[in-house]
């Protein structure tokens, strides 16, 4: 039977588009015979992201999926738990090929499902970590399925160890949650072998990189690809030898990240990390065809904005900017594209690739005119556009509407595809019942509406303008506030503060008398004298009373304080304890404002129970999320969510951010003669 090669369509640049048929065939024989030279999308959304053509392309969906933590990785040392796998250590591809560990990346809890082969191998994978597999009763090629793909089809598998034996699969079950680790590993194939010898996927994808192949042909192609910080970077970069070893050389400078093409153009990694006068200075001036921002949720819609200014080019090159994400309700995405999301909060299927237009007035998505033409977009806000146009915009070919109203659309692709097929399996439902709402809606069901009980307080949006925000000094006194913690899970975190403006951070874990030694080091080195230190009294900060009898012990469960006894009966009625009067207050100084940090303890990384090298900016991302209203609290006051819920939504105990809180305690004292004057309600 003949196959239709050519489609008759043809690319604007003249070059023919093949047929359906024909890149199936290309893909059937890579699965037989694979080669790292041929570059060729994967059927599906992966396809579609670089089929759709759009001004502003946005791609999301569920999360790839790492192991349980105690999965034993063969490697060059041994079997190596999973969690404990270090960066360069030496692992196997198929047929015994070594490959090494690029990074080693934490996931926290997730629900998992434990996999038993019929040889008695057992493994322990979250939902949608993806594994090597062959399909029985169907074409013997290479499948790359999920986990929940294994769980709900009605097909057989065989799993393939690393000498391409094929063991069956003999039953797959819900094992509730897990701590996870995911390995980025040099592989061609982005496999590695397990205990057994089985192979498994380390499910990266790199569609936002093969959309720089559409011109790296072009000596005038200047690309930028960004990820929060540059250590996020490095699995991109390894990626990107794939696919343009053969078109190009890499610069390794982590000062620049580039690659440079055989024919003169040129991609550069890069971060958004950091305040925003600084990521301005960076940028200003810049021009790039192709703009990505990969993780685009955490990256501030302002610096968005302003990334658009940059996606431009004299070279007659079609300009795209792509948007990687996962979901998340309270990011300025979400509102991006509410028209491609239902009001259960997940794509419809009927808009998911659609292209809408918009006009892009102010500074917040809120503010965004949208149309399903770019006709009907310019008669919402004509006012606006006809102040901008010149008439030597016309003499260059430029239209009103081209010139200012932009395409997007929104691409829904998930690791997994078929989560309606999943949603209809009774026993998968059965399974999803006995997880937490956040992991069901949110990461499992690529859900945009996903909120838990008690809305977060702090916003993303909030948390970028205080790490923006100029110096707050205030009185300029130095203070110092600690949430005390020795050896152990928990860190000790102590925050130096002048005035209202964040100077130092102190992060330990020590034995009890090494911890008061150091912290009297801190306190004289800081300049901070005792009366304006406080810590958490509670459990074992009793310890400190003695060290430090001059200190403002800060006693959570205390009565909320009044400036005066005229004040005592009402407040009692507004706050439920001090705590909560203290976490008031703070949400209220960074939502108008009136405190700020350093910009360049932001970028210091640490560690933790449940997280791993993270950057300070991260973290206290993250931790804002324990600044919420108890919703099972009577309507006596504010109550803020008990400290052992709160680790539900931040993934950790929120040591960090419950520190800075404490600091509000001198917000309702007063020193004079280095006595506190007001504290007559907190030893009640």
């Amino acid at each position: 039977m003949h196959m239709n090669t050519i489609s008759g369509l043809v690319l604007d640049n003249g070059e023919p588009v093949y047929t359906q048929e024909y890149i199936q065939s290309l893909r059937n024989a890579d699965k037989k015979r694979p080669d790292a030279l041929k570059i060729i999308a994967q059927r599906g959304g992966q396809e579609r992201m670089l089929a759709i053509d759009a001004d502003i392309k946005i791609v999301g969906g569920s999360r790839g999926g790492p192991l349980e933590e105690d999965t034993l990785v063969l490697t060059e040392r041994g079997e190596i738990k999973i969690k404990d796998v270090k960066e360069n250590d030496v692992v196997y591809d198929f047929r015994h090929e070594k490959s090494f560990v690029m990074k080693n990346v934490f996931f926290g809890e997730l629900p998992c499902y434990r996999i038993t082969l019929d040889n008695g191998l057992v493994y322990e994978s979250s939902f949608d970590h993806i594994w090597p597999v062959f399909i029985d009763d169907a074409d013997h090629y290479l499948h790359f399925l999920t986990t929940i793909d294994l769980f709900v089809s009605k097909s057989s598998f065989h799993f393939i160890d690393i000498n391409l034996k094929e063991i069956h699969v003999k039953s797959i079950e819900f094992i509730g949650k897990r701590k996870c680790y995911c390995l980025a590993v040099s592989s061609t194939r982005a496999v590695f072998a397990l205990h057994g010898g089985i192979m498994t996927h380390n499910s990266k994808s790199f569609s936002s990189l093969m959309e720089v192949l559409k011109d790296i042909k072009n000596p005038d192609f200047h690309a930028t690809i960004l990820r929060n910080e540059k250590d996020d970077l490095q699995s991109l970069v390894t990626d990107s030898y794939k696919l343009f070893s053969q078109f190009g050389t890499y610069n390794k400078s982590q000062n620049d990240m580039t690659w440079n093409f055989n024919n003169g153009g040129w991609l550069k990694f890069s971060y958004y990390a950091g305040a925003y006068q600084d990521f301005k200075t960076r940028f200003q001036g810049r021009q790039y065809a192709y703009v990505c921002i990969d993780e685009g949720t955490q990256c501030p819609y302002k610096k968005f904005k302003y990334l658009l200014t940059n996606n431009r080019n004299a070279a007659h090159i079609r300009n795209r900017f792509w948007i990687t994400c996962n979901p998340d309700p309270e990011s300025w995405v979400r509102k991006f594209i509410d028209w491609w999301v239902d009001e259960d909060g997940y794509i419809i299927p009927e808009r998911d690739g659609v292209i809408r237009y918009c006009f892009m007035d102010g500074d917040t998505p809120d503010s965004i005119y949208w149309g399903d033409t770019r006709e009907e977009v310019y008669e919402q806000c004509k006012g606006i556009i006809d102040k901008l146009w010149k008439d030597s915009y016309e003499e260059l070919g430029y239209t009103k509407l081209e010139m200012f109203i932009k395409s997007a659309t929104f691409i829904r692709a998930d690791v997994s595809e078929n989560i309606k097929l999943i949603s209809t399996d009774a026993s998968y439902i059965a399974n999803l019942a006995q997880q937490d709402e956040e992991q069901r809606m949110r990461d499992l069901e690529a859900n945009w509406n996903w909120k838990a009980a008690g809305d977060d307080m702090i916003k993303f949006e909030d948390m970028e303008e205080f790490f923006d925000n100029a110096e707050q000094v205030g009185d300029g006194v130095d203070r110092a506030s600690a949430d005390i913690a020795f050896t152990g899970g928990d860190n000790f975190v102590m925050w130096h503060w002048k005035g209202y403006h964040i100077v130092g951070l102190q992060v330990l874990r020590l034995d009890s008398k090494t911890l008061v030694s150091c912290i009297q080091a801190k306190l004289s080195e800081w300049g901070v004298e005792e009366q304006n230190f406080t810590y958490d009294l509670q459990g074992i900060g009793q310890y400190l009373k003695g060290f430090f009898p001059l200190a403002v012990p800060f006693n959570n469960q205390a009565a909320p304080v009044a400036m005066s006894r005229q004040e005592e009966d009402g407040v009692r009625y507004l706050y439920k304890d001090l705590k909560s009067q203290c976490a008031w207050l703070i949400y209220k100084a960074i939502k108008e404002r009136r405190i700020s940090i350093d910009s360049a303890l932001l970028e210091r990384k640490y560690s933790g129970d449940g997280f791993k090298n993270l950057a300070l900016r991260q973290i206290l991302q993250k931790e804002r999320k324990m600044l919420r209203r108890d919703e099972n609290s009577d309507d006596r006051g504010f109550k803020l969510l008990p400290k052992s819920k709160a680790k539900r939504y931040v993934g950790h105990s929120p040591d960090f951010f419950e520190s800075l809180l404490y600091r509000m305690i001198f917000s309702l004292t007063k020193t004079k003669n280095k006595k506190i004057k007001g504290l007559w309600m907190l030893s009640r």
